[in-house]
């Protein structure tokens, strides 16, 4: 493991940690413009954690971009070898991985708030970083399945699905993976081929952490399924609900491409917010994935409408895809 510095200030107020891969560096760099939008210069130190495959070039140019938004970045890589043996999952590479290190990473760090580069921090933070965690592991909000996906939960060992929390957004109690060895046992525990992990490091997280998270409030943790999802309402107080999505602490644009801002096909209320953000980075979004005819016919319907009319797509071609095997086309 090897570590590049750029400090701006001596010890900043707040900690973040995100990793990713070098597709998704427009995206950390429109993280890093929320950051810079909502906390002094100085006040914000961000650890970057990156696989051996990034290209020098990119990070050097993340890293001034970075500076001149007065955010401290360190770049730590990771051996890729130490995670080539945990599971991916489709567009998501093994650097979701990376965040089991930061308690080897950040020695003499007792918390560090880890966010997903899918992130935009839309307030200051000073609330939530200064929350006392007690003896909790972590803090994290709850993850609101898709109807039909709530077993997921009781799968993983859990009570209710309110007991199963997304892991997009983790305040974590450093200290206490340390003295629990939880990044040794969480290692193990998704390098295990029977374990039957369907969300790789979420599920592992989860079991983990079982009993053992403290929930925090939903806003610093917005989802797209607080808005979309009316099954939201069974994990949270109509308040909170309605807090989260009127005043957001941190966004995150959770889900499958067309929950993601550079969608052409995301409703999220708050996509714009990320559009603006990103044209101020050295990555400007030139044009919205998806912008296809069929898409733009698309665009006018309800979000759950069209994605019931893209999953009967793909079910149609798949029929038509296997038909053609046996053919011997």
């Amino acid at each position: 493991m090897s570590s590049l510095s750029d400090p701006v200030s001596a010890e900043p107020a707040i900690r973040i940690a995100c990793a990713a891969d070098a597709n998704y560096l427009p995206h950390v760099a429109t993280l890093l413009a929320s950051i810079g939008q909502t906390h002094a210069a100085g006040e914000v130190g961000l650890h970057f954690l990156h696989l051996e495959d990034m290209p020098p070039a990119s990070l050097h140019q993340l890293t001034r971009y970075a500076r001149g938004l007065g955010i401290a970045m360190q770049c730590h890589c990771i051996a890729s070898q130490r995670v080539a043996a945990l599971p991916a999952m489709g567009r998501i590479s093994r650097v979701m991985w990376l965040r089991l290190f930061l308690p080897e990473v950040l020695p003499d760090a007792d918390r560090v708030l880890y966010l997903d580069c899918d992130t935009l921090v839309c307030t200051h933070l000073g609330p939530l970083w200064q929350l006392d965690l007690k003896d909790h592991g972590l803090g994290a909000v709850a993850n609101v399945f898709e109807r039909g996906w709530e077993s997921h939960a009781t799968r993983q060992g859990l009570a209710r699905p309110q007991d199963y929390f997304n892991s997009g957004v983790l305040l974590m109690n450093l200290r206490i993976w340390r003295e629990q060895e939880l990044s040794q046992r969480l290692l193990a525990l998704s390098g295990d081929p029977t374990a039957g992990l369907v969300w790789p490091d979420q599920d592992a997280l989860n079991r983990i952490f079982a009993q053992r998270w403290m929930p925090l409030h939903p806003r610093w943790n917005c989802q797209n399924s607080l808005f979309f999802f009316p099954q939201a309402a069974d994990y949270f107080s109509a308040e909170e609900l309605a807090r989260a999505r009127r005043e957001p602490g941190i966004l995150h644009f959770e889900g499958g491409m067309l929950a993601k801002p550079w969608h052409f096909l995301c409703k999220n209320p708050w996509r714009k917010r990320y559009l603006g953000l990103r044209a101020t980075t050295p990555w400007p979004l030139r044009r919205r994935e998806g912008a296809t005819l069929l898409h733009l016919l698309l665009r006018p319907l309800p979000f759950a409408t069209i994605v019931q009319i893209l999953n009967f797509q793909t079910r149609v071609q798949r029929k038509l895809n296997r038909a053609f095997v046996r053919s011997g086309g």
